[in-house]
């Protein structure tokens, strides 16, 4: 029998950022949070079936992104710096959603593996989801198998092996500053790592063709990743239409850095 404890191990990651919970789809892009939710989990179930020849001993569940179409419902519904959005419910009645939604995707998550959550604020939801990963920490303060980080920098950073998984929106520094920026907010660790990803949201791929998808600097590789939530009016309007909508994972081999990505990708009905 084959040694479990011999195997290879590696790291899971699952991104699926921006979900705009809340935003309301043009005709043909229909959005709730019931879509929402069933979107996210039909993407952890794909892409955990796909990683099930891998010895999965941690993974590594990044939200937040624009997990909330907005941050407050007062004077009216507005992102964190106040651009008005048009959203399907009442800002607590999202907010509520989405802490029950992440509750039960970390809990199913957890039956696999340990978790690490990562807790990215986005420029849509910035409070909103600093107090959902408190709720976070707070609910699995005594869990042994659920790490929750939300530190008050927007960027984080995880260490596997040789491997650093680096994440944060991608509206404030530019890509090309990411390289000094990294190697000296993480300079305890930079000198035991081999590789290097750096994971944003934000674009839902709309303008990757300008900015590059995927870029290596410095050994460092930089991946702006998509999105799963529905085409708006506005995105609609401004032609940012077409894109696929989707949710990815990253597996890291302890020792020899990324060796899959797996995509799951959404089919509109």
């Amino acid at each position: 029998e084959y040694d479990r404890d011999k195997k290879d191990k590696y790291l899971l990651e699952i991104s699926a950022f921006d979900l705009h919970l809340g935003k309301i789809g043009i005709k043909g892009d229909e959005y709730s949070l019931k879509i929402a939710e069933k979107r996210l989990f039909d993407a952890i179930d794909h892409l955990l079936y796909r990683a099930q020849g891998y010895y999965v001993d941690k993974i590594l569940f990044i939200t937040g992104h624009d997990f909330l179409n907005s941050d407050k419902d007062w004077p009216l519904p507005a992102t964190t710096r106040g651009t008005p959005q048009f959203n399907s419910e009442y800002h607590i009645d999202m907010y509520r959603a989405g802490r029950k939604l992440l509750i039960k995707a970390v809990n199913y998550l957890c039956e696999i593996a340990p978790v690490h959550v990562m807790v990215i604020p986005g420029n849509h939801d910035r409070e909103s989801m600093m107090h959902l990963g408190d709720t976070l920490e707070l609910y699995y303060e005594n869990h042994e198998d659920v790490k929750v980080d939300n530190s008050d920098c927007l960027m984080k950073m995880l260490v596997y092996g040789k491997n650093m998984v680096v994440s944060d929106h991608g509206d404030g520094c530019k890509a090309n500053d990411l390289p000094g920026i990294i190697s000296q907010r993480y300079r305890n660790s930079w000198s035991d790592v081999d590789y290097v990803e750096v994971h944003r949201g934000h674009l839902h791929t709309n303008k990757s063709t300008k900015l590059q998808a995927i870029e290596e600097l410095q050994g460092i590789t930089i991946r702006n990743l998509s999105s799963m939530s529905a085409t708006d009016y506005w995105h609609d309007s401004k032609g940012y239409i077409g894109n696929i909508k989707k949710a990815q994972a990253f597996l890291y081999h302890r020792k020899n850095g990324l060796q899959g990505i797996l995509n799951y990708n959404v089919e509109l009905s």
